[in-house]
């Protein structure tokens, strides 16, 4: 359908009402390009975006190609160990100069072979005045460098920002790192890594992780450790999500090392938001989870898991077998919602779908994410600046 301001702020007024009528965003919401279309430049182009975790870049010279909001991107970690993040474009003529990850002293063009340094400075400009000619005098090298996007890290994961105007990721989650204050994230190590693909939508698979009235239908297993009588909800301006006061999953392999100085009452909490508007994390007292999801058209996300566990001691062969089974219990539980998304995808394409029904009692956490993309959606923003 065609996508208008006026049906947009409907369906923010819709998602906006008290929840018991309340309804959610209409099933072409999931399915409409135009939807996808703004999202991208609404949602995706002016908010910090998570692209990956520190450890897919480990050693000087590694570069990996990302995508923003159909923007091509590349990470990269400079001589000094720093990460950074460039528009994948060379200067000259546009041509992409990163597509896929791998280690490089420097970032040479394969169209024209202009070169560029880790920390995106234009080195080399091979025979741009005749055979043998490597300068123009025309040709100012510093003005013509790769052009920086804001990168920024936290929890190990790497955030990006299209939009130079935006507060830093620090001012961004500020609420969410007072919240969890006790957590000392710099003692985070990985553990291992999954990739899924996911044949829905990417709002589908969010709203579902944040709400936990599904649990005793979709996740039997995860209801017995960790039941929804347990539970309890988490709102932030920029996170939304649930808690557990007692997580006890099945440990065959023994206990695994724990943040240092932790409240008691953390030692068995687990706590579960999204982190507006991609990436879902979960937090135990001996390791965290993120599920890192890239939009892929409006039918079609990609997602990647990361399991990060505490403390140098974790790295010893010896919790292997402990790792392991944190992995693969937390991968498992997303394959179980990958079917049921699935499911929702297919059944949002009806027409007979207005939009959700919320419970009052389990679901006031989807309620505010739509609320959150239905806000973003219904405000027209002023296009971004050139290169953003």
């Amino acid at each position: 359908m065609t996508v208008t301001q006026e049906n947009l702020r409907s369906v923010l007024r819709n998602v906006s009402a008290p929840v018991d009528t309340a309804r959610g965003l209409p099933g072409w919401m999931f399915h409409d390009p135009e939807v996808y279309a703004l999202e991208q430049e609404r949602i995706f182009a002016r908010t910090w975006v998570c692209v990956g975790a520190e450890d897919d870049l480990p050693r000087v010279g590694d570069v990996m190609p990302v995508e923003v909001a159909g923007r091509p991107l590349f990470l990269v970690r400079d001589e000094s160990g720093y990460l950074r993040c460039f528009h994948n474009i060379c200067s000259h003529r546009g041509a992409l100069l990163v597509t896929e990850a791998g280690r490089r002293k420097v970032v040479a063009c394969p169209y024209h072979s202009w070169t560029y340094a880790l920390d995106g400075t234009l080195l080399k400009t091979p025979h741009i005045c005749g055979q043998g000619i490597h300068d123009s005098p025309s040709l100012d090298k510093s003005l013509h460098g790769l052009k920086p996007v804001r990168c920024a890290t936290w929890a190990r994961l790497i955030f990006v920002n299209l939009d130079p105007l935006a507060p830093s990721l620090d001012e961004e989650l500020a609420p969410l790192a007072e919240r969890w204050a006790a957590y000392d994230f710099s003692l985070l190590r990985f553990g291992s890594s999954e990739d899924f693909l996911l044949p829905a939508n990417w709002k589908l698979a969010i709203e579902n992780y944040v709400e936990r009235y599904h649990l005793p239908w979709v996740h039997p297993s995860l209801n017995g450790f960790s039941g929804i009588d347990r539970s309890y909800e988490i709102f932030g301006r920029l996170f939304v999500g649930v808690g557990s006061r007692k997580v006890t999953p099945p440990r065959p392999h023994g206990p695994l090392p724990i943040f240092p100085n932790l409240p008691s009452d953390a030692f068995e909490r687990g706590e579960y938001p999204s982190l507006f508007p991609n990436v879902l994390v979960g937090l135990h007292a001996d390791f965290l989870f993120a599920y890192v999801l890239t939009p892929d058209g409006p039918h079609r996300t990609k997602e990647r898991l990361y399991v990060f566990f505490v403390g140098e001691e974790s790295q010893d062969p010896r919790y292997a077998a402990a790792k392991a089974v944190m992995h693969k219990l937390f991968a498992d539980i997303n394959r179980e919602d990958m079917g049921i998304v699935s499911r929702l995808q297919r059944g949002c394409a009806s027409p007979a779908m207005p939009g959700a029904v919320f419970s009052p009692a389990f679901e006031k956490t989807s309620q505010a994410f739509q609320r959150m993309v239905a806000e973003r959606l219904a405000a027209p923003s002023e296009p971004l600046s050139v290169g953003a």
